[in-house]
């Protein structure tokens, strides 16, 4: 056997070994976001980011608890991570056009009382 393939087979078993522990971090904070432990749930999701920072579905569902939580600032910026890695995923799309106009939505209500139908519009394009 040449040396060159007992690299290969290290490298595939260490491949290997991070796929398990994604899956086992996926189970882990889609238990904890069940339960609404919010903060134990970001926990497990920098734990997935760490092992991986290509996977669309950890930037989208660290987005998702932040928006959970009322954190839309930190929801928007996972979110477009998630868009930046997948620009056509849709509910990382409509999520984020939420979380942005629930972001303005106490400014709007500070200014006049309620948003405009022109505050709106301007959202929505």
């Amino acid at each position: 056997m040449p040396a060159n393939s007992s690299v290969m087979v290290v490298t595939l078993a260490r491949s290997r070994d991070k796929i398990a522990s994604a899956k086992n971090f996926l189970f882990a904070y889609i238990v904890l976001l069940y339960f609404s432990r919010y903060h134990e749930t970001i926990t497990y999701y920098e734990k997935a980011l760490a092992v991986s920072t290509r996977s669309l579905s950890t930037y989208a569902g660290l987005a998702y608890t932040y928006h959970l939580q009322d954190n839309f600032t930190a929801a928007i910026t996972y979110y477009h991570m998630a868009l930046w890695l997948k620009p056509d995923n849709q509910f990382c799309t409509e999520k984020v056009d939420i979380s942005s106009g629930k972001r303005m939505l106490p400014w709007c209500r500070a200014q006049n009382g309620f948003p405009s139908k022109r505050f709106i519009y301007i959202l929505r394009t």
